[in-house]
């Protein structure tokens, strides 16, 4: 479903068969996506059964005791709707559902505001929607009260104070809410509500939008008082565009026809581009956008060669079926099983990307503090537990106090510590630090290989790096090129490091990789 339209409606009572029908058939004039329906007058116990033609999927929030109120979510026969959660209250003044269309996560919050106190009802039902909200999130209903006087009015006057309207005002702002019909008619001047008693005018339905999802939103109209006392609003809401991070398909490297044509494609990059006038790090960076629509043109050709190679085999296969299946020929047989063969080995392709994907998600997250660690380490647990250890006696430990105190007791030796001994200072932890390491026959670097490690880098250098590298672990997505294409790197790629050669903070951190305090620099 590429948009929805989405109406808020107070209808001042559904239990009549005959007024759900005008509603229903004039929400379905409007095309209406999703309803959602305030003072339905429902209880808990009484929820009639709304299957209407067009609307097949409902939500319902009543009350035990009293069928003033009840609010109720109907979405379209043909929305999607998969529902994941859902929040009532238990006097009928707001349902929250959340669920699934497509791929992308919706909430949607109905509320019934009271005539009493509603601000502060309001703020403490933001904060619970809030909590609950998830993806993009619609918030609509009946809040009883305008939040713009001037605008909102026709006598330009509330019954609350400036303050209490602001700090409304401000925790919607806070709780990044969007008041949807407001911003596509800023100055305008209409209203949703007719009072016999004053006389008056007022907005009091609204439909808001979270904040970062505005732009889904292409226009919001509102319609005229007829059924109710109140006017239904309407928003149009598409769906979002769904983005997916790009990854080198690596599989490309491995076909000789693509490789050549990559590599084509880089000697002609560098050959035009690279100029003196030209900064190396705009080149490099410039060449990573442009290898990937190289990348992505090939491999949409394979794609498309592989899948007519699948049908052509397919159907290939059929004929050779019926064919043996009258003549039993071995020859047939012999050349059903060819073809069946190869269409294996087509279709293995993208099982093989599968489990190359995998293998750089477990490379790229092997190290981090992720659910993914989380779950292999939990494996491990039981494994790890160190249930028996032996002392130096000989004697086994089985009691967890004994094994502590083994290891204690190995670490103390091992460190020279003193057991129960005074809180050591500073200074002193220093200096018993390099009497420590002074001890040790660490290896010193000789100004021959400090003169060395500080010389720029060559491209044989740069070369033999590369090839070092594992393929298909290097982390980013211009790793597969360096490795499979470090002849055609190295030169543009040399200047690049080579200004990071002098980088004095680099160079400082070379100082804790082999640590002795009369060792030369390196």
């Amino acid at each position: 479903m590429m948009a929805m339209r989405i109406a808020s409606y107070n209808v001042k009572g559904l239990n009549s068969p005959s007024k759900r029908s005008q509603i229903f058939g004039e929400m379905r004039r409007h095309k209406a996506t999703v309803l959602f329906l305030q003072e339905t007058h429902f209880k808990v116990s009484k929820f009639p059964n709304l299957s209407f033609a067009c609307y097949s999927q409902w939500f319902h929030s009543g009350s035990h005791s009293s069928n003033s109120k009840g609010v109720s979510i109907g979405l379209h026969k043909n929305c999607p709707f998969m529902l994941t959660d859902q929040l009532c209250d238990v006097q009928g003044r707001f349902i929250m559902v959340k669920g699934r269309i497509g791929q992308h996560t919706y909430t949607f919050i109905n509320l019934y505001a009271p005539n009493a106190n509603q601000i502060k009802w309001l703020q403490h039902t933001l904060d619970l929607a809030v909590s609950f909200r998830e993806g993009i999130t619609i918030l609509g209903g009946d809040f009883n009260v305008a939040l713009n006087p001037l605008l909102d009015t026709s006598s330009k006057k509330s019954a609350h104070s400036q303050r209490a309207l602001c700090s409304l005002t401000l925790k919607l702002a806070r709780s990044h809410f969007i008041d949807v019909w407001r911003t596509f008619h800023p100055n305008t001047r209409d209203f949703t509500f007719f009072s016999q008693a004053h006389g008056s005018y007022q907005r009091l339905d609204y439909l808001f939008i979270s904040k970062e999802h505005l732009q889904l939103c292409s226009r919001s109209d509102m319609g005229s008082i007829v059924l109710s006392d109140h006017a239904p609003i309407f928003v149009h809401v598409r769906a979002p565009q769904s983005f997916c991070k790009w990854r080198m398909n690596e599989q490309l490297l491995s076909y000789p026809d693509s490789k050549s044509k990559l590599e084509q494609a880089l000697q002609l990059y560098f050959s035009v581009n690279c100029s003196p006038g030209v900064s190396p790090n705009t080149i490099w960076d410039a060449h990573k956008v442009f290898i990937r629509g190289q990348c992505i043109s090939i491999g949409a050709y394979e794609k498309k060669k592989r899948r007519i190679k699948i049908t052509e085999l397919m159907d290939r296969i059929a004929v050779l079926e019926c064919a043996h299946k009258q003549s039993l020929l071995q020859s047939t047989l012999h050349e059903l099983t060819l073809c069946r063969e190869s269409l294996k080995n087509l279709l293995n392709t993208a099982s093989a990307k599968y489990y190359l994907h995998f293998q750089q998600r477990v490379f790229a997250h092997g190290n981090r503090a992720s659910k993914f660690v989380m779950h292999r380490l939990r494996k491990r647990t039981l494994n790890n537990f160190v249930h028996k250890l032996r002392s130096p006696d000989g004697t086994l430990a089985f009691n967890s106090d004994q094994i502590a105190s083994l290891f204690r007791d190995f670490y103390q030796n091992l460190y020279n510590l003193e057991a129960n001994g005074p809180a050591m200072s500073p200074s002193r932890r220093e200096s018993r630090c390099r009497e420590f390491l002074d001890r040790l026959p660490l290896p010193k670097i000789s100004e021959a290989d400090t003169t060395h490690l500080l010389s720029p880098f060559t491209i044989e250098e740069l070369i033999t790096a590369i090839r070092g590298s594992p393929k298909g672990k290097s982390p980013g997505p211009a790793s597969h090129i360096l490795c499979h294409f470090p002849g055609n790197i190295s030169p543009p790629l040399t200047p690049i490091v080579q200004q990071y050669s002098h980088w004095q903070p680099i160079i400082q951190r070379y100082d804790f990789g082999i640590y002795n305090p009369d060792s030369q620099r390196g």
